[in-house]
């Protein structure tokens, strides 16, 4: 059975965004959202309409 993902040119955009960020070591989309690997390991579900500094920067917190 054939599996098909519609990943939206907003995610492309986001995943794109993602791995400009300097402490973001990968990004990728897998059932229907889009996560980033931090650089301290963890890895962070965003969304189209969250601040990536914002959010990267609460995630790094307690390296």
């Amino acid at each position: 059975m054939p599996c098909f993902s519609n990943l939206s040119t907003s995610n492309t955009e986001l995943i794109t965004a993602l791995l400009k960020h300097p402490e973001i070591t990968s990004a990728w989309y897998f059932n229907g959202s889009v996560y980033g690997k931090l650089s301290n390991e963890r890895r962070v579900k965003f969304d189209i309409f969250d601040d990536i500094d914002a959010k990267v920067q609460s995630n790094l917190k307690g390296r």
